[in-house]
């Protein structure tokens, strides 16, 4: 629950920072938020192998 909560809160950064925001900020917010969806899919990839042993 906290963890699509917090993907809200990226989204929510990322659409104040295209309307006020500098182009940096903009960028950093979006690579910050495929970061966080690189890391889910890693963490799903071990969890998928653990559960796979």
């Amino acid at each position: 629950m906290f963890h699509m909560k917090r993907i809200g809160l990226l989204d929510v950064a990322l659409v104040l920072l295209a309307a006020g925001g500098s182009p940096m900020e903009y960028h950093l917010a979006k690579t910050a938020h495929e970061d966080c969806d690189w890391l889910l899919w890693f963490a799903a990839q071990l969890v998928a192998a653990k559960t796979r042993d």
